[in-house]
């Protein structure tokens, strides 16, 4: 995937434009489980995602990242996945510290299940909710992405990072 993460540079590079600068530019992380269907073939471990985007406004940021979905055995079958991906992040203030977001993007994902070795291009979507934790947010996210024939989907923990220029 060496090819992939020079795409991940180059947009995070683009981010970081002089005009975007102007915008509260931010690192966002999680850390939780992940699982993965994929034929006769259901597993899980733990799952990383780590992101860096910037807020266009007061609702929307950008954002663009890496997903490691893990890799686990079923029946002696291995099955891992991982992705790069690129995203629009709403989300709004609820009152007393909380923060409820959705986010849909894209994703260029690798996976293999067995004999099974694919990649491509699709859909990731989902959300969370955090809460101010010093200068950061501390919350919980769900997310799902279908990748031809592996469904994946995730829970866990989030920590984003405001980033002062």
């Amino acid at each position: 995937m060496p090819k992939n993460l020079v795409a991940l540079a180059a947009s995070l590079l683009a981010l970081a434009s002089p005009a975007v600068l102007a915008n509260q530019l931010y690192l966002d992380g999680s850390i939780g489980s992940a699982e993965a269907e994929a034929g006769p073939y259901d597993a899980d471990d733990t799952f990383i995602r780590i992101g860096a985007g910037v807020t266009l406004n007061e609702t929307i940021s950008a954002e663009a990242g890496f997903w490691d979905f893990g890799s686990a055995r079923d029946g002696g079958v291995r099955i891992s996945a991982d992705a790069l991906y690129g995203a629009l992040k709403a989300g709004t203030d609820i009152g007393n510290g909380l923060h409820l977001y959705g986010r849909v993007g894209i994703m260029r994902w690798e996976a293999e299940a067995g004999r099974f070795d694919d990649d491509g291009f699709d859909l990731i979507f989902g959300g969370g909710i955090n809460y101010q934790v010093g200068p950061g947010r501390l919350g919980v996210e769900l997310h799902y992405g279908d990748m031809d024939e592996v469904d994946m989907r995730t829970i866990g923990v989030s920590y984003t990072l405001p980033i002062q220029i």
